[in-house]
């Protein structure tokens, strides 16, 4: 008896609750929402920016490295790069 009472309290009480929390997240989400939206457009700006300069550099990284070991690997003797192409 007790605890069907007890159930049906914490049943209208979690109700309650979540009726305000959908209330105020509702409202929230409209005004964070415009919030976000136009913070999103002017940080998105700014690390698209600075986005494209990472992806460049690392880019421009990996060619580099890409050639120095190519330039290392065709010092060595073709017929050794032959067997690990091979190998590979």
């Amino acid at each position: 008896m007790v605890s069907m009472v007890s159930v049906v309290t914490m049943m209208s009480m979690v109700s309650m609750m979540s009726m305000m929390l959908h209330v105020e997240i509702s409202f929230a989400v409209s005004v964070s929402s415009m919030m976000t939206m136009m913070s999103v457009v002017s940080m998105g700006m700014m690390l698209n920016g600075y986005l494209v300069t990472m992806v460049i550099d690392v880019s421009v990284e990996s060619m580099t490295v890409d050639l120095i070991s190519r330039d290392e690997s065709s010092h060595k003797n073709d017929g050794e790069s032959e067997e690990l192409k091979k190998n590979m």
